[in-house]
């Protein structure tokens, strides 16, 4: 019995000592990891002075195993393999850190000064414009997105002449021939026309004349609308209907190229939402989807576009003796205010209008919305307005602030593929990263 006795306490006294010893050791391992690390830690921003970059890399990672969640260790590991020129493994760590639940920001700027510094703006854009919908929030975020939002690439490609797009195509000249482009730059139609129209997607065709002959072609070149009598002019199908012109005077056909009235006006517009213009006697009138005058021959003027169209949200800029009126597709008064001059509306909501000199923005209701600033100006399209300043071009946000900067001799809106045409000598596209 004492045997036993004695036997139970050395195997109590046994476990008690083990304990100890579990205890002493695990207290000792705890209280070491911060000691190794900061070791570590120490030895790798040494190395780094020094550019050794490899010993860097792995004092770091050897960091990282002591502190697997550590952000400003896994941010110093993707800063040295950039410096060694592991690319991939720098973008992957930094797009790690990004793409966590908390946006490590300072990852975010190394990796925009990275694509910054190898020309790679579209990068940085498309990552913000990810960003921004996660994390709105965040002071980088909104920094490197006002920044780099206006960057855009210029498209190899120039022209002696450009018009505004439409339905995603362009009319361009060339050595005095026209032909059509897509939203990339590439020759639709080919340059060797005497004249061409703006591209409608509705009869997927555009008019060309050739030799005095108009007709029309689909954008594979091949002939898809052809009048059975001549025409001197022929305009964009919309609505089914299309503007004519023979004799010297114009009217309006319909896809078959049938007249459905008689060309006995000097001018018209283009149809577009069921409205048109027509000009008799130096005056001018709206007609309604039916081509039947809704209001009399009483307007100086009708704002259009480039490409021949006037109207845009079903409303029209008409100009009577005090100005232009925005008026509805029946001829009614939008708003009280009158303006100097004006441009149609395109697919957004705000138009350029003209006051003392000075070109701001309306809304469809004729409320103004930016004001009289700018020595000219076009229609916002896509977020974007082109606007004229101490001479050149540039582009602005509807909150006015410049995307782009006033650098050059002419522009246009954006289209919907994020190009838009500019000039400096020549005409060009540019392509902005933040709506392409």
């Amino acid at each position: 019995r004492v045997e036993a006795g004695d036997m139970k306490k050395k195997v109590t006294l046994l476990l008690v000592v083990l304990l100890v010893l579990g205890w002493y050791q695990t207290v000792n391992t705890v209280f070491a990891i911060p000691v190794r690390y900061a070791a570590h830690i120490t030895a790798a921003e040494k190395y780094a002075r020094k550019e050794i970059f490899e010993d860097a890399l792995t004092e770091y990672q050897e960091a990282l195993k002591l502190q697997p969640k550590s952000v400003r260790v896994k941010r110093s590991i993707a800063e040295m393999q950039l410096k060694l020129g592991n690319r991939p493994e720098f973008i992957r760590g930094c797009e790690a850190l990004i793409g966590r639940e908390e946006l490590d920001e300072e990852a975010l700027r190394m990796l925009a000064a990275y694509y910054d510094s190898n020309g790679k703006e579209e990068e940085i854009v498309l990552l913000l414009r990810e960003l921004r919908g996660t994390h709105s929030g965040s002071e980088a975020v909104n920094e490197l997105w006002d920044r780099y939002r206006g960057s855009y690439e210029e498209l190899y490609y120039s022209y002696e002449e450009i018009k505004p797009f439409h339905d995603g195509y362009a009319v361009v000249k060339t050595e005095g021939k026209y032909g059509l482009i897509d939203m990339e730059g590439k020759g639709v139609i080919r340059q060797i026309y005497d004249a061409a129209g703006a591209f409608s997607q509705e009869a997927g065709c555009a008019p060309v004349s050739e030799g005095g002959n108009w007709y029309y072609l689909n954008e594979k070149q091949h002939k898809k609308l052809v009048p059975d009598e001549d025409y001197d002019y022929l305009g964009t199908v919309s609505g089914g209907i299309a503007a004519a012109g023979s004799g010297g005077k114009f009217g309006f056909a319909d896809t078959q190229l049938i007249l459905k009235t008689e060309c006995g006006w000097e001018e018209v517009s283009n149809p577009y939402q069921g409205i048109a213009a027509a000009k008799r006697d130096g005056k001018w009138a709206l007609l309604d989807d039916s081509l039947q005058p809704v209001t009399d021959y009483i307007y100086e003027d009708i704002a259009m576009d480039e490409n021949g169209f006037c109207s845009g949200h079903g409303l029209v800029f008409a100009k009577k003796e005090d100005g232009y009126h925005l008026v509805d597709g029946g001829g009614g008064e939008v708003c009280a205010r009158v303006f100097e001059n004006a441009r149609p509306f395109g697919s957004s909501e705000l138009t350029a209008v003209c006051m003392d000199g000075k070109w701001g923005f309306v809304d469809t209701k004729g409320e103004m919305v930016l004001s009289c600033r700018y020595e000219d100006a076009g229609p916002f399209q896509m977020g974007v307005a082109p606007v004229k300043q101490s001479g050149k071009w540039g582009y602005i946000d509807p909150e006015g602030n410049f995307l782009i900067d006033p650098v050059f001799e002419d522009a246009y809106p954006f289209c919907e593929g994020g190009t838009a045409p500019v000039k400096q000598e020549d005409w060009f596209l540019i392509r902005l990263y933040a709506i392409s």
